[in-house]
C-alpha cells in the first residue's frame, strides 16, 4: 500500500512538472519562456533591406562652398523595421570632406517631390574610418521614400570620382546591412563639365 502511493505521488509529480496540474507546477508562459525572452531581446532587422536610389551634389566643381550632397533611399513595405540610421563609408576618392555643423537636412520623399522634413539627431564624422553616420530623431516607416542632405565646408580640392558604400541600420543596436555605393563625381575648376542644379 506505502509503495503504491508513492508512486501515486511520483506521478502527480511528473504530470505536474508538464504543467498538466496547475496545482503542483504551473505553465511555462510566454513572458518567462527563455526562448521568448532571447526572440524579445534581438534588436530590429530588415527582412527586406531598404533600396539605394541616388546620390547628388548640386554643385559639382571642385572647392564649391554652397553644394550639398543629397542621398535618397527607399523603404519597402515589406521591409520588416524602419529606417532609423545611414552610414556613408567613403571607398574611393583623395578627400574626406568636412561637414558644416548643424546644417544638414532630411524630409520624406525624394529631391523634386520633397515631403515632410525629419529631424536630425546627429550626424557624425569618423575621419579614421571615413565614414558619416546619419541619426534621424524618428524612424522612416515602411512605404516610404527618405532623402538626406549633407553640406560640406566646401567640395574637394581634387576633382575626380568619390564611392560611399551606403549603410542602413533600424536602430543603434541593429547590425548594418549594405544597400548600395553612391557616386558623385567632382571636376577641376576651369573644367567646363562641371554642374549646378537649382533646387
Amino acid at each position: 500500500m506505502e509503495n503504491c502511493s508513492k508512486y501515486r505521488w511520483s506521478v502527480a509529480l511528473a504530470i505536474a512538472a508538464m504543467g498538466i496540474l496547475p496545482g503542483y507546477a504551473s505553465t511555462l508562459s510566454a513572458s518567462t519562456n527563455p526562448v521568448f525572452l532571447s526572440q524579445q531581446q534581438q534588436p530590429p532587422r530588415f527582412i527586406q533591406p531598404p533600396r539605394f536610389v541616388e546620390a547628388v551634389a548640386t554643385h559639382n566643381n571642385s572647392n564649391a562652398t554652397t553644394s550639398t550632397y543629397y542621398f535618397t533611399i527607399r523603404v519597402p513595405e515589406g521591409a520588416g523595421a524602419s529606417l532609423r540610421q545611414i552610414q556613408l563609408e567613403q571607398l574611393e576618392g583623395v578627400e574626406f570632406v568636412r561637414l558644416r555643423q548643424g546644417k544638414h537636412v532630411a524630409f520624406l520623399g525624394t529631391r523634386s517631390e520633397r515631403g515632410e522634413e525629419i529631424p536630425i539627431a546627429s550626424v557624425k564624422r569618423d575621419r579614421d574610418r571615413r565614414i558619416f553616420t546619419v541619426v534621424l530623431d524618428r524612424p522612416v516607416l515602411t512605404g516610404s521614400h527618405v532623402t538626406i542632405g549633407l553640406r560640406p565646408v566646401r567640395n574637394p580640392d581634387t576633382g575626380g570620382v568619390y564611392l560611399y558604400r551606403v549603410g542602413v541600420s533600424p536602430s543603434e543596436e541593429s547590425p548594418w546591412q549594405v544597400i548600395g555605393v553612391a557616386r558623385l563625381h567632382f571636376y577641376d575648376r576651369g573644367n567646363n563639365d562641371g554642374v549646378e542644379l537649382d533646387l
